[in-house]
């Protein structure tokens, strides 16, 4: 079981109620910088919600490589990656 801290799930909240599910491609709906959906990250710090979502779900980006969109709209936070 995974306990998340307040502000940790409310983070969850607020990146799943700016995506809008189209057609299978989750879409992303609020701030973007360059394209790139761009979120409060933490307390002091924003990012990109691409790359806050796959740290979530597979850990931190390896040393040295970068996310790499293949869909070719950088909105779309649901795409397959390639490192």
């Amino acid at each position: 079981m995974v306990f998340l801290t307040h502000t940790e799930d409310s983070r969850v909240r607020r990146f799943w109620n700016t995506v809008k599910i189209v057609e299978g491609c989750w879409v992303w709906q609020g701030s973007k910088t360059d394209g790139y959906g761009h979120m409060s990250v933490s307390a002091y710090k924003t990012g990109y919600a691409h790359k806050w979502l796959w740290e979530r779900l597979n850990g931190p980006v390896p040393s040295g490589l970068e996310l790499d969109h293949v869909e070719i709209e950088p909105a779309l936070i649901r795409a397959i990656w390639k490192l």
